[in-house]
């Protein structure tokens, strides 16, 4: 309104004549008033407004009623005292400009400008006086305005941004969502109507931006939060020189990012809002009479940045930013209420922090005087008492007065008769429900606990599931759970409290400073849970949760035990009755336990220790799998009866249980007996002569054995970084101290795909963190590997391991890749990956014990495959064709067939797979491949089957795969995508997926991918592969120890083959060259010293392979050319499971050691009884 109203005065001025009539003529005078009110508009000074007004109301009183030139001055002088109004809060201008500006509307009636004058007046009033008839005439003036003016006027814009700004007041009043949408819609006309950089261009998109806030804080849409920061970005840079507006801009785009900042916890959001704001402050001059806005929204996202991060220093500064805006308030304006309720907010967080009483009584006072304003109504009177009900509920807490509680339940039930937002309804909702619970505490009155989980489980159901603002109400809700459970020992509600509490503990992010209450509040349920039902897997979770907590608070002597404790225990959760599904549920809990534990051992140097929990902690799952699989040949040949005993039970004990024809019941309880006799019978062949280590996790010295011919590398990723190296020399540790979590999770989380104008720079961050990977781990592991130790063309053989965050690093590809260059893994080791030193000498024993005989080569292929019509995320399309399988059957026969048998199987189904695999020497698939993150079990490779004459997917999963056991089984060749990918962040440690399924059904060698590969490609590593890895008749089909050297061959081969297929990057600068290769251990990305010709290849799309060879995985960059679509896609089943949230709380008693051996108490634990003792 502003900048029209500031052009027309500029306009009238121009073409205002002078009056000889001299000082006094309304000519003069109203002229007069347009130069003051210039000087106002320029300054924001409240003499020049004052002149101008008096100049105004002069112009008026000497003009005759005859005067042509009265209406535009009475149009004038309204704005005038409008403009004094919003300045000086003085209700009697508002009331003379709207009674001025109506004399004006008597003689010019059509004029829209003055219409939409009058409408921003009876706006004002509204909310001045909760006058909802004022805003009602406000509608209607506006919406006349915008009649009035044709389309193609320059101001038509101008009044529909004004009609939607009438229409969202509306809709904060009144909360009708048929107002906000037409409030967006005729904004959104205003802004397609006006060109860029428009004087008033700014402004619309400000508002806009404003509505769409409003939409997404009632419906939650996350699209409308995106647009409306993109748009206040957008009105932030256009360049107004005006620094109220400018000012303005910067303020709301800090509110809409601190919006997004609480949907998503992304620090860099509150950073910038925080940033922006302080430059909103900096632009408004010390003396203005806006300043203390900014300062007040400063200090609130300054809190806001505290409770995401912890830092003291912010809450400090946002109480001194906040005190600062409430000495600046003029004691006349409106917005007192607003300032006192954030000095509230901000007192009440340092008092949860401090615990300074005094805090908690000058919030509440300050609350009081906020609700008592006369001027403080809707939305905004309930937020307050909503304040003042948490601040009193707090005070109680620590007082007991009882009048305290009662007022709190009083001030929120009176906070739900005013409408409010989404996110502010729920808060008041969770505030009942905390009041009410905190009554029931004193009371024992059911009815209080009751209500209050009904109104929290309404707050939680307000909330997205992807908004962090979740927690806090989560965090309450499980509270009181826990507290129902206690009074009515229904189970039902413990696991409720314990569901909820698991979310937040899932869904907080690692340097959430609220991370440790919600460690807490979980050990502490599955402790309670654990005394119900004795059921040890609740006792180790909730250990292994304890033993999160204690290395944040330095107790690393506590957290070793603890942790050693846990891992000694894991063996006694009964994991054999569970499918395969609920196994990995269970082991998922314990994620981290065995990574944290190595490392506090570590610290006090005790390597031998550390390695022997490192490998007992990880891969559980696939553990049990190598036990159900042991060499039983020196318990046969000692005691035979032990041992055909012990291989019945194990039999029956690993069947699956959709393989037994019994009711549910019965397969329970015939699974319990067997389990029961199964350990009856180990501990009975454990205390027989010679079999004292019987499936005992492996000694140190059978570790180093594991090791012959090369080097194990461990690499953990902890509260500290080290590399174990285990040779069968000894074990050495090498520390690690620049490989740090918080950089290594940086890494692991960025996304290596996207756009195709995306690549180059992709890749050029790709090269970036290789060099980063050899300068911080693997040039320094290398260095102290001695070449001695198992050797290949003078090359070190090493298997690597890597934990936790580690698990998905590719070592093999580190280093520094341009031409000539040997800084780099590729040139200095033969690299391979296992996912534990027990499944690597697994996997030798396969490989020596596996009897050739009569061994075939099966080759199955999918040139084509059906779609999916059960509708599973991306699989549910038909995946592309693979024509390049056929040519890659061709060759792999042509080079293995006179040396095997070769069968072949085109479009088979699992079960024809599964018949050959029984005779199988070595198995090459080429076909498409899938992952599921959720169920990795249910990971594998897609062939066919015919179901009522139609073709349909059938799926050779990790599950079916590992239930085989193979005698034949030497090599499988994947030659489909994502066979070895390990992305699921929960069961890291376990490596399950089609690689390790092949290797537990008997394949000591097996190759596979983690990212697509290409048709062309496949076909020519796979036919150099076999080449190398086939000897001739002197040593035998697979020569000793060459399935890795023959798979690094021929990738290094074929990459000296594609030299000439360049991956244009930027055709600008020198190019990095990234050779066309097939799975190996090298890394393909080369960066040129020389420009691109115009004549070069096509571009090429980096793709990651992840390559298996003998219970080991290469990293290798995979190009794959942008105009070759036959690509073997990944099929991924995006079963996300709700994002779920917990709790927050004070973190203080978390430092309170008993604390602490509560949360994680293990009644076989002498140091967790030790603690309980010593806290009693």
């Amino acid at each position: 309104m502003w900048m029209d109203l500031w052009r027309r005065l500029q306009g009238l001025a121009i073409n205002s004549k002078d009056d000889p009539d001299g000082e006094d003529s309304p000519e003069i005078c109203g002229r007069l008033a347009i130069q003051e009110y210039e000087q106002f508009l320029r300054s924001e000074s409240k003499a020049a407004l004052d002149n101008a007004v008096k100049f105004g109301y002069k112009s008026i009183r000497t003009a005759c009623s005859s005067d042509k030139l009265l209406p535009d001055r009475l149009s004038n002088l309204s704005c005038m005292l409008c403009g004094r109004y919003e300045l000086a809060n003085m209700i009697e201008d508002l009331d003379d400009a709207i009674m001025i500006s109506t004399q004006a509307f008597e003689s010019i009636p059509h004029s829209p400008e003055l219409l939409s004058n009058m409408s921003r007046m009876y706006e004002l009033r509204c909310w001045r006086k909760d006058n909802p008839a004022d805003l009602e005439e406000s509608i209607k003036l506006a919406r006349l305005a915008t009649t009035l003016t044709p389309s193609a006027n320059l101001s038509k814009a101008g009044l529909l941004s004004n009609l939607g700004d009438r229409l969202h007041s509306r809709y904060k009043l009144a909360n009708g969502i048929a107002d906000l949408e037409e409030a967006i819609g005729v904004t959104r006309q205003a802004v397609n109507s006006t060109r860029d950089r428009d004087d008033n261009w700014a402004t619309y998109f400000y508002n806009l931006s404003r509505q769409l806030i409003s939409r997404y804080e009632r419906t939650g849409e996350i699209v409308d939060l995106e647009e409306a920061v993109r748009i206040a970005r957008l009105s932030v840079n256009s360049g107004s020189q005006n620094f109220y507006s400018q000012a303005a801009m910067l303020d709301s785009l800090g509110d809409i990012l601190t919006t997004r900042h609480i949907r998503t916890r992304d620090v860099t959001d509150i950073n910038e809002a925080i940033e922006v704001t302080r430059e909103a402050v900096d632009t408004t001059p010390p003396a203005h009479a806006r300043r203390w806005t900014y300062l007040n929204s400063l200090g609130n996202r300054l809190r806001h940045r505290y409770e995401r991060t912890g830092e003291m220093t912010d809450l400090e500064v946002a109480v001194t930013v906040i005190r600062q805006a409430v000495s600046l308030w003029p004691s006349n304006q409106a917005d007192q209420p607003t300032l006192l309720i954030g000095l509230g907010g901000h007192l009440i967080r340092r008092y949860e922090l401090t615990g300074l009483l005094l805090d908690i009584d000058e919030a509440i006072v300050a609350m009081r005087k906020a609700i008592d304003s006369t001027t403080l109504t809707g939305s905004a009177k309930a937020n307050a008492l909503t304040c003042l009900g948490s601040a009193l509920g707090l005070r109680y807490e620590r007082t007991a007065v009882m009048a305290d509680i009662e007022d709190a339940i009083k001030a929120t039930r009176e906070a739900l008769d005013f409408p409010q937002r989404r996110d502010e309804r729920s808060s008041t909702l969770t505030t009942l429900g905390n009041v009410l619970f905190r009554r029931y505490g004193q009371k024992r009155d059911v009815a209080n606990l009751e209500e209050a989980i009904t109104v929290t489980r309404q707050a939680v159901d307000s909330i997205p599931h992807d908004d962090f603002a979740r927690l806090k109400h989560l965090s309450s809700l499980g509270v009181m759970l826990r507290s129902k459970f206690e009074q009515t020992a229904k189970t039902t509600d413990l696991e409720e409290a314990i569901m909820v509490a698991r979310q937040g503990v899932n869904a907080t992010q690692e340097d959430d400073p609220n991370k440790l209450v919600y460690l807490y509040n979980l050990s502490n349920k599955l402790g309670r849970q654990y005394y119900e039902t004795h059921n040890r897997a609740h006792l180790d979770e909730a250990a292994s949760r304890c033993l999160l907590l204690l290395p944040l608070q330095g107790k690393l002597g506590i957290a070793r035990q603890l942790g050693k404790d846990i891992i000694d225990l894991l063996p006694t959760v009964n994991t054999k009755l569970l499918d395969r599904a609920d196994q990995q549920f269970v082991v998922s809990e314990f994620s981290g336990v065995a990574a944290n534990t190595c490392a506090s051992l570590l610290e006090v140097n005790q390597s031998s220790d550390a390695l022997y929990y490192l490998e007992k902690g990880r891969a559980v799952i696939i553990g049990q799998l190598v036990d159900a699989r042991s060499d039983l040949s020196t318990l046969v040949h000692q005691y035979p009866d032990l041992a055909r005993r012990y291989e019945q039970l194990r039999k029956e004990v690993n069947t699956p249980a959709t393989e037994l024809n019994q009711d549910r019941a019965g397969i329970w309880d015939s699974r319990c007996m067997a389990i029961a006799d199964l350990d009856a019978c180990v501990t009975e062949i454990r205390n027989t002569p010679g079999q004292e280590r019987f499936l005992l996790g492996q000694t140190t010295a059978e570790m180093q054995e594991c090791a012959a011919g090369g080097t194990i590398v461990i690499v953990n990723i902890a509260i500290r970084s080290d590399a174990i190296i285990v040779s069968t020399e000894g074990i050495q540790v090498l520390n690690l101290p620049k490989l740090l979590y918080g950089d290594a999770k940086g890494w692991l989380d960025r996304k290596w795909t996207g756009r195709r104008g995306e690549r180059a720079q992709k890749n050029k961050e790709y090269l970036e963190y290789l060099s980063w990977l050899w300068e911080v781990c693997v040039k320094q592991v290398l260095d102290e590997v001695d070449n001695s130790h198992g050797t290949a063309y003078g090359l070190p053989r090493i298997w690597w391991i890597g934990t936790g965050l580690a698990s998905s690093m590719p070592f093999h590809a580190a280093g520094k890749h341009f031409t000539g260059s040997t800084e780099n893994a590729l040139s200095r080791a033969i690299s391979s990956y296992t996912p534990s030193i027990k499944a690597l000498g697994y996997s030798r024993y396969r490989a020596r014990a596996a009897d050739p005989k009569g061994g075939t080569l099966l080759i199955t292929t999918m040139p084509t495959t059906p779609g999916n019509d059960q509708g599973l995320g991306q699989n549910s399309h038909k995946p592309p064709r693979l024509p390049g399988v056929k040519e890659e059957k061709v060759q792999v026969t042509g080079v293995a067939g006179s040396h095997l048998k070769v069968e072949s199987l085109d479009h088979p189904s699992v079960g024809q797979v599964i018949d050959r695999l029984e005779n199988c020497y070595i198995a090459h698939f080429a076909c498409h491949g899938y992952t599921d993150h959720s169920d990795p079990s249910n990971s594998g490779l897609i062939l066919q089957k015919r179901v009522e004459g139609q073709d349909e997917q059938d799926r050779l999963t990790v599950r079916k795969v590992s239930e085989l056991r193979l005698e034949k089984a030497q090599v499988a060749y994947l030659s489909a995508c994502s066979t070895a990918e390990n992305i699921s962040e929960r069961l890291q440690d376990e490596v399950i997926h089609v690689v390790s399924g092949f290797q537990m059904a008997g394949f000591p060698h097996v190759v596979g991918c983690l990212w697509p590969s290409i048709d062309s490609v496949c076909v020519e590593v796979a036919s150099e592969f076999y080449s190398l890895m086939l000897g001739n008749g002197g040593e035998g089909l697979v020569r000793k120890g060459g399935v890795a050297s023959a798979l690094r061959d021929a990738v290094l081969k074929v990459r000296a083959e594609n030299m000439g297929s360049p991956l244009l990057l930027r055709s600008e600068d020198p190019v990095l060259k990234e050779m066309l290769n097939g799975p190996s251990t090298a890394c393909s990305v080369i960066p040129s010293l020389s420009k691109p010709s115009s004549t070069q290849a096509p571009k090429v799309r980096p793709r990651c392979i992840r390559i298996a060879v003998g219970v080991s995985f290469v990293w290798t960059q995979r190009a794959s050319p942008r105009l070759n679509r036959h690509l073997r896609h990944t099929h991924d089943l995006d079963r996300l499971s709700d994002r779920e949230e917990n709790i927050p709380g004070s973190p203080r008693d978390l430092y309170r050691l008993g604390y602490i051996a509560e949360a994680g108490l293990l009644s076989r634990s002498p140091i967790a009884i030790d603690l309980i003792n010593k806290n009693k």
